[in-house]
């Protein structure tokens, strides 16, 4: 998951917001495993030449996985934040649970050193930076949110807006989708609009905050949002995070590209060694 420029600027915002409220230290759950990429690390240097230290002293640490990124955890927590990240891929500690599932019921694996009941009403800021458009439960996925959340805290939603991020995903979100979702849930909304910084990869942006008034609705009420689900399509998350979908979903993927010639919208089914190969050294992302 990569936090872009108009990322990191919204999550500035974000900490501003919660500073006015005196939280020391603040609790940041990240929605994903997540890395800041060049264009935000750059904006973040000319704010604060210090980064540019603390990057050579490798206090904030560039991944193998991903080049010239930092790994958000590192970032937040110079700032002074506790933090945690939610992913089931399992990087940089990341704990290993399914948001696809009820997290108050959910059995964290053996050895998890954190509590189930440390996750709930905990966080004072919930970043989610695309993460939840992967999530095959959307219900379970913003109900997770809620109630990670304490009162008074901050969740802060970038994710794709329907008509862009072609095969990137199945959900897609509008700005009426987050406007009803925070009357629904009893939100104050404080900031909500489109970002444009990308070219063909328009995100909708929302930070609302979690009152005594808010609670979550029902299944049959979260079902009537306007959420956007696109059908039909082969997409690219399901070959890039394996470990969130099930054999079947793989499948049809497969079976699709199969069809297709074996190569289809730069997937490529490939298996054997070759496969053995790609799983033990995941192949670098590079950012531009």
């Amino acid at each position: 998951m990569g936090i872009q420029v108009h990322g990191i600027q919204l999550i500035d915002k974000t900490l501003n917001f919660i500073k006015t409220k005196n939280i020391n230290p603040i609790q940041i759950i990240d929605w994903g495993n997540s890395y800041i990429k060049p264009s935000a690390i750059e904006w973040l240097k000319e704010q604060n030449p210090q980064f540019s230290e603390l990057e050579k002293n490798k206090q904030i640490r560039m991944p193998e996985s991903h080049t010239n990124a930092w790994v958000a955890g590192d970032f937040f927590k110079v700032l002074g934040c506790n933090y945690s990240s939610i992913d089931l891929n399992g990087k940089e500690d990341s704990l290993q649970i399914d948001l696809r599932e009820d997290i108050t019921h959910y059995p964290l694996p053996t050895g998890t050193t954190k509590k189930l009941f440390e996750l709930i009403n905990v966080a004072d800021i919930i970043v989610d930076c695309g993460t939840s458009e992967h999530v095959d439960n959307q219900y379970h996925n913003f109900k997770n949110q809620f109630n990670i959340l304490k009162e008074g805290g901050l969740v802060l939603n970038i994710l794709p807006a329907k008509g862009y991020w072609e095969f990137h995903c199945k959900y897609k979100y509008t700005i009426n989708f987050f406007e009803k979702l925070s009357k629904l849930c009893g939100y104050k909304m404080l900031f909500l609009a489109k970002s444009t910084a990308i070219k063909d990869r328009q995100d909708i942006c929302c930070i609302m905050e979690k009152t005594s008034d808010s609670k979550f609705p029902t299944k049959e009420e979260f079902n009537k949002l306007p959420i956007h689900i696109e059908e039909g399509e082969t997409f690219n998350d399901r070959a890039l995070y394996s470990y969130a979908y099930n054999q079947d979903q793989i499948n049809e993927v497969m079976d699709f590209i199969k069809s297709q010639g074996g190569v289809y919208n730069g997937l490529t089914i490939v298996t054997g060694e070759e496969a053995e190969k790609i799983d033990k050294n995941r192949t670098k992302e590079t950012y531009k």
